[in-house]
């Protein structure tokens, strides 16, 4: 248990240094950097689970996938009908989501806690995002089809809910 209270406090303070890194635009968005974007790219444990999570686009589908490395962090992936030139990111919340929220929410929800920054798409050629920071953080899967438009998961999922 003390572990995971000092963990949490651990991303509290690496969540506090990047805050004035990051700016808000817009409708609450903010394209962040990958390095923003917590760049967690290490070799993880075989396995990952569904968080429940998912956007359906021109014959593609995508979800959240919540990873097995201490349950912190999460990442999109294709799982149907990707092709070439497709691109896939997650939107993170910036501010850590209160506990009295569900573990699913809407867009709503995420700007009435201060918005969400934009991670990716960097070009990534595997069909997953960069790992990215999740405890208590809202996190939705976004694709855009090769010479398509854009589209997001409906629902925001945060973790250890």
């Amino acid at each position: 248990m003390q572990q995971g209270k000092l963990r949490r406090l651990w991303l509290a303070a690496a969540a506090a240094l990047m805050l004035p890194m990051m700016a808000t635009v817009g409708s609450g968005t903010a394209h962040a950097t990958p390095e923003q974007c917590d760049r967690k790219n290490a070799v993880f444990p075989a396995w990952h689970e569904p968080a429940g999570v998912e956007v359906e686009h021109w014959g593609r589908k995508a979800r959240v996938m919540n990873d097995s490395i201490g349950d912190e962090t999460s990442h999109g992936a294709f799982f149907q009908g990707r092709e070439s030139g497709d691109l896939i990111w997650v939107d993170r919340s910036i501010n850590r989501i209160p506990a009295s929220y569900p573990k699913y929410i809407s867009t709503a929800d995420v700007q009435a806690n201060g918005g969400w920054k934009q991670c990716g798409p960097f070009g990534t050629s595997s069909g997953e995002t960069d790992h990215v920071t999740a405890v208590d953080y809202a996190i939705r899967v976004c694709i855009r089809p090769s010479g398509r438009d854009s589209k997001c998961s409906d629902s925001w999922v945060i973790d250890e809910r």
